[in-house]
């Protein structure tokens, strides 16, 4: 009964997302809103949206920087009705260096909309 109790308790604290099964309760911790990650006190996450904007004729778009240790993994996905490519991420509050690869290209977008 204790244990059912302090599970039904942190699940009410929003921290936890309680989920059970035929064999067991398992607890995982609950993921931020606004970054996405599990373990860290998402109420008070420092971390800040970010939107990125190319505009330009390009089949491919990728964002790097330094919060991706410079791999272009994050894909910017083209959108109607103007086809920019955007893209959403979260960061922590820190100074960050970024650039587009643009078709296999680097390019640094001098008119970058960035928000």
């Amino acid at each position: 009964i204790f244990k059912n109790e302090i599970l039904q308790m942190l699940k009410k604290l929003s921290l936890f997302e309680l989920k059970q099964n035929d064999d067991a309760h398992v607890l995982f911790a609950r993921k931020c809103d606004t970054c996405g990650r599990r373990g860290h006190n998402f109420q008070v996450c420092p971390c800040q949206k970010f939107k990125f904007t190319f505009s330009g004729q390009a089949e491919k778009v990728y964002l790097a920087g330094t919060f991706t240790c410079w791999f272009p993994t994050l894909e910017l996905t083209k959108q109607p009705p103007n086809n920019n490519f955007t893209n959403e991420i979260a960061l922590p509050p820190s100074k960050y260096s970024y650039r587009y690869l643009v078709d296999d290209q680097w390019v640094i977008n001098e008119n970058d909309e960035f928000s």
